[in-house]
């Protein structure tokens, strides 16, 4: 079985929605997004969570 991790980005596009349009929905702020992106900083649990649940993925899918 192919593991799938969508990143970011990926998960936005798959909403339809911008970068900061998915930080808005999720409570982050579009900067700390940005940077998770960039891999200058790490998701929490809670912001995982978060992500997984608007883009209805499973949080093993996103990529942290």
């Amino acid at each position: 079985m192919v593991e799938r991790k969508y990143s970011i980005k990926a998960l936005a596009a798959m909403c339809g929605m911008t970068i900061p349009q998915l930080a808005d929905s999720a409570n982050i702020k579009p900067q700390r997004l940005y940077d998770i992106s960039a891999g200058r900083r790490k998701l929490t649990g809670a912001e995982l969570l978060k992500l997984a649940e608007i883009a209805n993925v499973k949080p093993e899918e996103v990529k942290a």
